[in-house]
């Protein structure tokens, strides 16, 4: 397996220099520029454990299939606010239709595949102590409030009761059941924790359907996304909405099952590497090591100065291993995220990704994407081989919300001008 070190850079002779500030370099320091290659590579993919999705703004609700990635399925737990507390209904107050309205925000996947939404009550409520991650679950009630059958539309201005509005919502009808033990339970409005102990929250999940599918992205506290109980009393006929309020808690829970793929990832596999994948919501990251950068730089038996190391990651092609590759459908990440590993699954920031966002890169442009490592190199030639090195993380940025994924070439493609690479300058200085 190697790591292509490709340089950019010219050499220098041993003579004094004649331009302005040459006498600032004493004649016993000389710098060289040099070229490398033929350096090892290890890589892997991994499951990704769980992230914290409770302070997303964004619900995302779906299922999809791709042939590569498998099958995902997203589903999310919320709270409701009423509009005032201490609500009363007037006299002989009857139910005549309750409607969870979400506000669609973006998709990911293919919207013309139709979804099955179910909405079920919360049977256990939410801990104020408690943070909330991709892969925990809260326990709901047996009764099915709605289940909507739609072809996503998050690009469509919404036409409710005869009122075009400047934005794309889905609305669905629950059973009127629900709106009528509102009011039946007019006491239980009193105060904030008499209402919550009485309403936990909505359950709201996609049922596994046909087709390539897709993921709908709503904004929680958007003022279009509601639960709205239409009714009547002895003198008028009213209605009374539920938002999700910044003080609400809310919170994603992701599935994915890799081996429902037509061609599955090989996870946690450093020897058939051909490709490597990322995927978010906590599916999957790419685990990446440079093992013999250290010990290269100590025989040269002088100081190193990396003056650029660029890694360099390449798309896939349109077939992985008889899977179709669908990037136009599963688009790519925007943004892609490396991190240094410190431990099992956890991980730290890079110094280079403090220098800014234009020099660090991880950008997605061209189906390539490149990063500068520059510091984190300069530290594993600094710390020697002797320092243990656990190497990098990959990961799709904001991956508690951002569903995208992405395959590219591992050290092992066949093309060697089409793998991962590591584009290495660097000066020696000598002392005489």
């Amino acid at each position: 397996m190697l790591l292509t070190i490709i340089v950019v850079g010219v050499s220098s002779c041993k003579k004094k220099p004649v331009e302005i500030g040459s006498g600032l370099q004493p004649e016993s320091s000389y710098i060289k520029v040099f070229s490398t290659a033929d350096n090892d590579i290890v890589a892997n993919s991994q499951r990704v454990d769980s992230l914290l999705t409770s302070i997303s703004t964004s619900l995302l609700v779906g299922d999809m299939f791709d042939q590569i990635f498998g099958s995902t399925n997203m589903q999310v737990f919320t709270q409701f606010s009423p509009k005032v507390f201490g609500q009363e209904w007037g006299t002989d107050a009857v139910a005549d239709s309750i409607v969870l309205q979400l506000s669609y925000s973006g998709y990911y996947g293919d919207t013309t595949t139709t979804q099955r939404f179910i909405v079920r009550e919360l049977d256990e409520g939410f801990d104020d102590s408690t943070q909330y991650y991709s892969n925990m679950v809260l326990q709901t009630k047996g009764e099915i409030l709605a289940e909507h059958t739609f072809q996503p539309r998050p690009r469509t201005y919404s036409n409710i009761d005869d009122d075009t509005l400047s934005k794309a919502v889905l609305r669905i009808p629950l059973a009127t059941s629900i709106g009528q033990s509102f009011i039946e339970n007019q006491d239980k409005f009193a105060t904030e924790e008499e209402f919550y102990g009485f309403f936990k929250g909505l359950n709201i999940k996609a049922e596994e359907m046909p087709g390539k599918g897709a993921v709908c992205f709503f904004d929680a506290t958007n003022s279009f996304t509601y639960i709205r109980l239409y009714y009547h009393n002895a003198t008028d006929t009213l209605t009374y909405d539920f938002n999700i309020t910044s003080a609400n808690h809310h919170f994603g829970n992701f599935v994915h099952d890799h081996t429902t793929a037509v061609a599955p990832i090989k996870f946690n596999d450093s020897v058939d590497n051909r490709y490597l994948y990322v995927q978010g919501c906590a599916g999957v990251m790419t685990w990446i090591k440079f093992p013999n950068i250290a010990e290269w730089a100590k025989s040269l038996n002088t100081n190193v100065l990396v003056n650029e190391a660029k890694l360099t990651l390449t798309g896939s092609p349109a077939a992985v291993d008889g899977a179709i590759n669908d990037t136009a459908v599963f688009t790519p990440p925007v943004q892609l995220v490396i991190a240094k590993r410190t431990g099992e699954g956890t991980y730290a920031i890079l110094d280079d990704q403090y220098v800014s966002a234009a020099y660090f890169g991880g950008q997605y442009k061209n189906g390539t994407v490149s990063f500068r490592l520059n510091r984190y190199v300069q530290d594993l030639i600094l710390d020697g081989p002797e320092k243990e090195n656990l190497g990098l993380y990959i990961f799709v940025n904001t991956g508690a919300y951002t569903p995208t994924q992405w395959v590219f070439n591992g050290p092992d493609y066949a093309d060697t001008t089409r793998t991962i690479r590591l584009q290495l300058t660097y000066s020696t200085i000598t002392t005489d």
